[in-house]
Parts: C-alpha cells; sequence; structure tokens
C-alpha cells in the first residue's frame, strides 16, 4: 500500500464488499480480497476461523442462513475516532483469580474504517464492530469481529473523492475519499486558497491552490489562539479594518465552534491528505474531485 489514505480507498471496497454480503446473503464479492492465510476471529467464539477455505466456508453457510431467515443486518461503514475508548466491566479475570470489576479497551488506529452492523431482535438492537486488517499487498490478512462499545465511531455514509490529474487525465489507482465530517474544512480552506469547493460537483482544482487549502489547513490547526486562527484565516488588518477574504470569514463564522474545538480530532486526515499529495504534487498538475457519493455505492462503480 502507498499511503494511508490509499489504504483507507481499499479497506473501504473491502468493507463494501462485506457489507453487501451482509445485506444480501451474497459474500462472493468479498472473496477475492481474502489472503490464503487470513484469520478471522470474534470476541463471542473461542475459536478462529484460520485460512481461505474456511472463512469462505463461514462465509457462505452465513449468507444462506440470513437469507433462510430474512435477517438481514443494517449495515454502514463508520471511521473510529480516538485510539482507546474504554469501558467498565465486572467480568475482568486476572491470573485465574475471581472476576473483578475493572477496565477494559482495545487499541485502535484513529481515522481507521470499520463495519458497523446492527440487528433490532424483540426490540432492542445489537451491534457488531468488523475491523479489517489488510496485509501490505493489499489482500485481507484479519477479520475481527468486536463490541462496538470498545470503540468511538462516526458514519462514513456520504464522501467526495480525489484523484491526482493532468489536463485530460486521471490517476484512477490512486483515488481517496473524505467524507463529510470534514466537509466545513474543504469549505473553509480551499476559500482561503480563493477555491470554491462543492461536495456535489465535479471540480479540477490547481495543484498549487490545492497545496496552499492544505496549507490554511496546517495554519488553522497549528494557531495558538482561536482569535489568532481568525485573523489569519480571514486576513484582517486592525489598521484599515479590511478583512482580506470575505469568503473565508463567513465561512469560519458559520463553522467556527466545532471546527476549532476537533481541529486536533481531525488533524489525522490533514496528515494524511498531506502525505497523499507530496506523492503526486510534482507529477500531476491538478486534484480532481468528483462529487457527492453515498447512499448505495455500486451506482457509482
Amino acid at each position: 500500500m502507498r499511503c494511508k489514505l490509499e489504504e483507507n480507498s481499499r479497506l473501504f471496497d473491502v468493507l463494501h464488499a462485506l457489507r453487501k454480503g451482509y445485506e444480501t446473503g451474497d459474500f462472493s464479492k468479498l472473496f477475492p480480497y481474502l489472503a490464503a492465510d487470513c484469520v478471522m476471529e470474534s470476541q463471542w467464539v473461542f475459536s478462529p476461523n484460520t485460512g481461505y477455505d474456511a472463512i469462505v466456508e463461514y462465509f457462505t453457510e452465513k449468507g444462506k442462513t440470513l437469507a433462510k431467515t430474512d435477517s438481514f443486518p443494517y449495515c454502514s461503514i463508520v471511521e473510529l475516532i480516538g485510539s482507546i475508548n474504554s469501558i467498565k466491566s465486572d467480568g475482568v479475570r486476572i491470573n485465574e483469580q475471581d472476576p473483578m470489576q475493572g477496565t477494559i479497551g482495545l487499541l485502535y488506529t484513529h481515522g481507521k474504517l470499520c463495519l458497523l452492523m446492527e440487528q433490532t431482535l424483540d426490540g432492542e438492537t445489537y451491534g457488531v464492530i468488523v475491523d479489517v486488517q489488510l496485509a501490505n499487498d493489499g489482500m485481507v490478512k484479519r477479520i475481527d469481529l468486536c463490541m462496538p462499545e470498545l470503540f468511538e465511531y462516526r458514519d462514513c455514509h456520504t464522501f467526495v473523492e480525489f484523484l491526482p490529474a493532468s489536463e485530460d487525465d486521471e490517476n484512477e489507482s490512486a483515488l481517496v475519499r473524505v467524507s463529510e465530517p470534514y466537509y466545513s474544512e474543504l469549505y473553509l480552506f480551499m476559500a482561503c486558497a480563493g477555491e470554491d469547493f462543492d461536495e456535489n460537483d465535479d471540480l479540477h482544482i490547481p495543484m498549487r491552490v490545492w497545496i496552499e487549502a492544505l496549507n490554511y489547513w496546517k495554519s488553522f490547526a497549528n494557531a495558538e489562539t482561536y482569535d489568532k486562527a481568525f485573523e489569519f484565516l480571514a486576513g484582517i488588518n486592525y489598521d484599515t479594518g479590511v478583512v482580506g477574504k470575505p469568503d473565508a470569514a463567513k465561512r469560519f463564522g458559520r463553522s467556527e465552534k466545532r471546527m476549532w474545538d476537533e481541529r486536533w480530532e481531525n488533524y489525522q486526515m490533514l496528515a494524511n491528505l498531506l502525505e497523499w499529495t507530496e506523492s503526486y504534487k510534482d507529477s500531476y498538475s491538478f486534484i480532481n474531485t468528483r462529487g457527492w457519493r453515498g447512499g448505495d455505492y455500486d451506482e457509482y462503480q
């Protein structure tokens, strides 16, 4: 895998195939992604499924059961937030001692994509987080079914696609996705760079402008105070009373509280975009976007 966002793009495709399997009972689109030595494990089952054949058999039978019982779960792709979400438990056992009250948690990667499955039985909703790990070649090496309480996450139902491009060509293999939680940043910092971002439209952004927008984002995240961030982004000159970037000032005013409070939470996306851009800025002159994607992703493939 070349960079974090490209890995997430590959992971999105895997999770979408897995999602379609749970929603239809047909997991065949998942199977080409599985490594020969793939392992699938559940926090509710002691014995893992090991190897391609065992996992294909598991999902084939799972699909038959879902279809027979008409019990397809609701699935959505989510983004993990933070790195640990500890929960209290009365069942913590240490060195064969009796269970005691304690706190448990899993370390996870901020910004990673996972699949959330939810199903309502007898009026109560049960959830599972499916955490997929990819090998360096992009194949699935692990699938873990986990308690959702162990994670903090947010929805990634809609997204915009970004590709490095020349005048008449796009690099499809370098496609990455940015989801709705980051739209406010894209609107603001593109406005700072003098470009109108539109989540619903396909854009052809000069690489120079794209890099400038990311640098505005970086300056915002590293600002000492909110006031200094606003003054810089809006281009305020207190001597003349001029607001150099009125569009940016207006955008900032609409989203200021959330963006400022979540600036470090969202910094990982900026770091990932900077890493991705660094790989292509010398070979391509533009960043193309494909507007709003969501709902049934199949229609865009």
